[in-house]
């Protein structure tokens, strides 16, 4: 399982680091949304892993369970979680008379904390926001979890979760439209990936989980004998994207992985 770990030790009442597992939030609006509550799950995954005193087992984690009907207890029990995470998402978004995403759409977001040992929920709270203020909600929901586990959050953790990585709504939709296609894998999926981080890119150049994005489809399209670009081309921009997504913000997990896979194809 991928564990997201904090390099500070964390303060918590126990003194150990407690194990989170977050498994994708359930999408309850329309079916072509699924991407969005995907990709909120995957987010908050990201703020929880910037807590010292958490480790977070995320999307790479669950990623096997991905079509399975096991329950997230289950999933958790079987990944060694103590607690898991899980939700709802209703996103309704009417489009800006321009084409692009309503920043005054409304996002329900139904997180809850589930002790996995006993069956009882240590924390829950539904949330009704504009689209833009979905970060955070984000942001909210690591604090809260971080509170319902004992763990203290100094003033640099706090600063970080509140950190707009972009406020530019179509930028933020079509980086989970990507996250979501990247997951899928499959060169017609990767090259669509490609696109939609590209487009956030356009909206918002200072997007780094964006940056990261592009730079994690350009390192896996040679692996499916994808023609459109010679692999030295990929691999260049690969390499180009981590780098941008490193100087923007070095601290998230998607832009580690990026670095990572761009250096080692």
């Amino acid at each position: 399982a991928a564990l997201f770990t904090s390099r500070r030790r964390g303060s918590s009442r126990s003194g150990a680091a407690h194990v989170v597992v977050v498994v994708p939030f359930d999408n309850l609006g329309n079916p072509t949304d699924a991407y969005f509550a995907e990709g909120v799950s995957d987010e908050i995954a990201g703020q929880l892993a910037r807590i010292p005193g958490l480790q977070v087992i995320g999307r790479e984690g669950v990623q096997r369970f991905r079509n399975s009907q096991r329950s997230p207890r289950d999933i958790a029990r079987e990944l060694g979680a103590p607690y898991v995470l899980s939700g709802t998402v209703r996103w309704a978004h009417p489009t800006s008379g321009t084409g692009g995403v309503d920043g005054d759409a409304r996002v329900r977001i139904a997180p809850s904390l589930l002790n996995v040992a006993t069956g009882i929920q240590e924390w829950g709270q539904p949330y009704d926001e504009r689209l833009t203020d979905v970060f955070e909600v984000q942001a909210s929901v690591a604090e809260r979890v971080a509170a319902a586990l004992s763990v203290t959050l100094g003033g640099a953790t706090r600063a970080a979760l509140h950190h707009q990585e972009s406020t530019n709504p179509d930028a933020r939709d079509a980086q989970l439209l990507g996250r979501y296609l990247l997951k899928q894998r499959g060169a017609a999926n990767l090259r669509q990936a490609m696109a939609a981080f590209q487009t956030a890119i356009a909206h918002d150049s200072t997007y780094a989980r964006a940056w990261a994005g592009l730079s994690e489809v350009a390192s896996l399209l040679p692996n499916y004998f994808d023609t459109s670009e010679p692999d030295s081309v990929l691999r260049a921009r690969a390499e180009f994207a981590a780098r941008r997504a490193v100087a923007l913000d070095s601290t998230l997990p998607e832009v580690q992985l990026a670095r990572a896979r761009a250096y080692s194809a």
